[in-house]
């Protein structure tokens, strides 16, 4: 009897199929700014998928990150990352990275002088204070601290805004 050998068969590369409404679908919500994982959960596609659809359109996979320009500008004006990511359409993080790879560092506002003022007088408690001048509280109890010169605040209400369990030093002085 004779042997017949195994014939090797050429191996053909298949040509993908691409179905055009799910590339169209896919191709807007990358342009709407959708990650590859939210929009493989979307659809219920593998993310291998949605990269090859990706790429056959000619889409970037990541969305390209803002100018330079564009988040100093932000920071400049006083907004912190997360307002200028909401204003940029991207994370966060994005603006942090852009940033700190360029420098930028938001601005700080200024303490206003009739804050000092007011811890002087011992007008309000910290907090309110802190609310009404928009500043933080624990930079409000550190400009109260270092303004009074005093230690520990008596914590609630007491009969004096902003009293604290040591003398004070600018009463000894007018002495």
């Amino acid at each position: 009897m004779s042997e017949r050998k195994p014939t090797a068969r050429p191996t053909r590369k298949r040509k993908p199929r691409i179905n055009l409404a799910l590339e169209r679908q896919i191709a807007s919500l990358t342009c709407a700014g959708k990650s590859q994982k939210a929009i493989s959960v979307w659809l219920g596609i593998p993310r291998g998928k949605v990269y090859r659809y990706q790429k056959h359109a000619g889409l970037a996979a990541r969305p390209t990150p803002p100018s330079p320009e564009q988040v100093k500008r932000l920071l400049d004006r006083g907004n912190g990352w997360r307002k200028a990511a909401a204003e940029l359409g991207c994370s966060e993080h994005v603006v942090r990275y852009v940033a700190e790879q360029n420098g930028f560092r938001r601005k700080a506002r200024p303490i206003p002088a009739q804050l000092i003022a007011d811890i002087l007088a011992h007008k309000d408690y910290g907090r309110t204070l802190a609310k009404q001048y928009r500043v933080n509280y624990k930079k409000t109890l550190a400009l109260v601290h270092a303004t009074l010169d005093c230690g520990p605040l008596i914590p609630g209400r007491t009969q004096l805004p902003l009293d604290s369990t040591w003398p004070r030093v600018k009463a000894k002085e007018g002495k």
